[in-house]
């Protein structure tokens, strides 16, 4: 990312998009706005920069006044910034000077001359010139004759409240830290060098690294702290206490941040490190001796381990060379979970290739050669396994492979430490010939095994439906190559394009590694140093800060296809645009607006399309995340295709109108509520919701995503489905679909049980 600072003169000509604000902690707020600026900035094509500045105007404006101190330092915020996304930011020094131009000079001189701004992306109580008067009307009027997009970002709220810099300030002095956390959406971190202390934890038995609290950022609250520490890319559990240590410095008055590591001895002495902030397990207290505080701390070391090992938080406990390596720790299961997810840009060639080659690797390695001996060691692991799989997000594919298995066996072995070993094997010492080739005999197996899957998904009607309407849908884009690969280019790939995948797979793919379970220490050591052996490449280096699907353009009028062929029941597409992007928190909205229309059993397509009318076998929506599209399919008898077709389209107009019966909108809330809570249900389930995360660029807790829920409206989900149009209709049918008109008709069922 470029940082400028404060010289228009050095601005390289270029189109861009503009997103306005101070951003200090770049919160779930501020985040939602920037994911905002650099979708809209991709979709149009100009480059995403952040105008903003280095020092909080308040700090000018105010100088009688003292300012509360910031949520992030400056680093850190720039280091946030680059990691959603954000290409170039322009630090605008803040002085008396500054503070007086109008708002029509900055408007004019700053925003329109300097930029060369496209787009503009604030919140909607931006205020900027002299006096603040500039605001949100006043920067539309300017845009509207200047020819500018304005897109204004709602605020958002949780648990209650507006989700604010000052109110995560109030947090962290209140001790509030996992709320702190949630509003943030990433604990609350303080970084410093170690220096050396006086040694009273060593002779107690907890030696702690020692770090001061950076003079003007908040202070949380004294006391004891469950926290992880960040030394140099590892992540470790720790404790931490924070304050000016009543019972041995009586006149302290600077505090003082102190950090145990638990399970691992390290020289952190002028290292820097990074406390993150979890929850506040009690305050500072003066005890009345230092053995009485070195028994309170043995309590508070049992219990913060312990809480530890119950959070269920996730963290990156490893990253290096754009690898990093995630945990999720639960003593809930007796299984443990891992996954690799390795990222690439899609291509038809290379999604085929990728395919087959995670199907070659999983069918066995040298120490076991072909899929039945592998099959027999892991279930000499007492039933783990292996798997592969390959998804698209949008136009980027996902390739991973998994394992599972017991954490602990009675003997004391570890068969999913064991099982993850294996997958490692697979990965990196695969079968080959004396070529250094991938063996002939397992590639042709392979090949013939996914060549007929691909096969048996056009023999299943609703998935080859599926994949022609977004085929049709997605016109020449990538969004609409199907992550297994065509069955042509799986036919065509070669031992070349074999080992080219391989290389790609090793050495370019962005590489997220996943655990889940009741990890412990060996086996997080054991899978780093597997890491390690992968090859050290400036290729995948390069992917910083990350890899996003690309925003799906939508056709520019309404698409139709209809495919004749022997079917004994016709399946219908409807696709509207007019989701919000997939990196948004309006996505709680879709999923009611799903929930209602389509998505459960309670719903209006159900109900009415199925039940009442009696057009549809089956009928359902789902929202197509990467897409920004709402899909509706259906089963119908072949002449009721266009009659079902209309009564569809009825219900999205039914619930944009707010006619529906409450009774849908209630069932939609309980339901989604379920689904929220059941994540947590098995590790399947959290090692998906965990990479979904990075993608989306936000990792809610459930309680953060019941709150969000909880915020949801009829008003937001009608003003959703009012902004939905249709732009693709599919038809797959064993006769013409009559065009005749059943307006009234849909009119009729659109009026029913309103």
């Amino acid at each position: 990312m470029n940082i400028i600072r404060s010289d228009l003169g050095t601005l390289e000509a270029a189109p861009r998009g503009i997103g306005l604000g101070f951003f200090d902690g770049v919160h779930i707020g501020h985040r939602e706005l920037i994911h905002t600026l650099v979708h809209e900035c991709r979709r149009i094509g100009c480059r995403p920069t952040v105008y903003t500045f280095a020092e909080h105007p308040g700090v000018v404006l105010h100088k009688d006044a003292s300012f509360c101190d910031y949520v992030s330092t400056l680093d850190d915020r720039m280091a946030q910034l680059a990691a959603a996304g954000v290409e170039e930011v322009f630090l605008q020094h803040f002085d008396e000077s500054y503070a007086s131009l109008e708002a029509e000079e900055f408007l004019d001189l700053v925003l329109g001359e300097a930029f060369g701004t496209q787009l503009v992306v604030v919140g909607p109580d931006y205020r900027f010139g002299k006096g603040a008067r500039g605001d949100v009307a006043l920067l539309q009027h300017w845009a509207g004759e200047k020819g500018i997009s304005i897109h204004i970002v709602p605020e958002i709220e949780l648990y209650g409240q507006k989700v604010s810099s000052t109110g995560i300030r109030k947090a962290v002095s209140e001790g509030e830290l996992r709320l702190a956390g949630r509003l943030l959406g990433r604990p609350f971190s303080i970084s410093g060098t170690v220096r050396r202390g006086r040694g009273l934890g060593k002779t107690l038995g907890f030696p702690t690294a020692n770090i001061p609290v950076p003079d003007g950022l908040v202070c949380p609250a004294y006391g004891v702290y469950a926290t992880r520490t960040t030394v140099n890319g590892r992540t470790y559990e720790s404790i931490t206490n924070i304050g000016v240590r009543p019972t041995v410095e009586a006149n302290a008055r600077k505090p003082l941040i102190e950090t145990f590591l638990f399970d691992i001895s390290l020289s952190l002495y002028d290292q820097t490190i990074t406390v993150h902030f979890l929850e506040r397990i009690r305050p500072e207290l003066k005890f009345g001796s230092v053995m009485e505080m070195g028994s309170r701390i043995r309590q508070d070391l049992d219990e913060v381990r312990a809480w530890h090992r119950d959070v269920e938080m996730p963290y990156v406990a490893y990253e290096d060379r754009q690898i990093r390596l995630s945990v999720i720790r639960t003593r809930r299961f007796a299984q443990a979970g891992a996954q690799m997810v390795f990222r690439l840009p899609m291509e038809a060639a290379r999604n085929a290739r990728i395919a087959l080659l995670v199907r070659v690797l999983t069918a066995g390695c040298r120490r076991y050669p072909d899929r039945k001996s592998l099959a027999l060691a892991l279930d000499d692991l007492y039933g783990s396994s292996i798997d592969e799989r390959t998804d698209r997000q949008g136009n980027v594919l996902s390739a991973s492979l998994t394992c599972d298995g017991l954490m602990r066996w009675r003997d004391g072995s570890s068969p999913f430490g064991a099982a993850l070993d294996l997958m490692f094997e697979m990965l990196l010492d695969p079968v080959l010939d004396d070529q250094g080739r991938f063996d002939a005999q397992i590639v042709r197996k392979e090949r013939q095994n996914l060549l007929m899957e691909i096969r048996a998904h056009e023999n299943d009607r609703a998935q080859y439906a599926y994949e022609q309407g977004v085929a049709l849908l997605s016109g020449d884009q990538l969004h609409g190559l199907p992550a297994s690969g065509r069955a042509e280019d799986v036919a065509a790939v070669t031992e070349d394009d074999l080992m080219l995948a391989y290389r790609e797979l090793l050495e370019e793919a962005e590489l997220n590694v996943d655990l889940a379970g009741d990890i412990d220490l060996d086996t997080l050591e054991r899978l780093i140093a597997h890491l390690k052996k992968l090859p050290d490449s400036q290729k995948r280096r390069r992917l910083l800060p990350g890899l996003w699907p690309t925003p799906f353009v939508q056709p520019e009028s309404l698409l139709e296809k209809t495919e004749i062929r022997d079917v004994e029941q016709a399946r219908v597409l409807l696709f509207y645009e007019g989701l919000p992007p997939y990196c948004s928190l309006s996505h709680f909205t879709t999923l009611m607006l799903n929930s209602i229309l389509g998505g459960d059993a309670h719903s209006l397509l159900f109900e009415i399309v199925r039940e009442k009318m009696g057009l549809a076998y089956s009928v359902f929506s789902s929202p197509l995340r990467y897409l920004s599209t709402m899909m509706l399919i259906a089963g119908v008898p072949p002449r009721e295709a266009q009659a079902a077709a209309q009564a569809m389209d009825a219900q999205v107009a039914r619930i944009a109108a707010d006619t529906y019966d409450e009774r849908h909108y209630e069932s939609a809330r309980t339901m989604i509520e379920q689904a929220i809570r059941s994540r947590a249900d098995d590790l399947g389930t959290l090692l998906h919701h965990l990479a979904l995360s990075r993608v989306t660029g936000r990792q809610l807790g459930i309680e953060d995503s019941l709150s969000l829920l909880a915020g949801i409206d009829r008003q937001q989900v009608a003003a959703l489905a009012a902004r939905l149009t249709l732009k693709t209709r599919y038809f797959l049918t064993s006769e013409p679909v009559t065009q005749a008109d059943t307006a009234g008709s849909a009119a009729t069922v659109a009026g029913e049980g309103g």
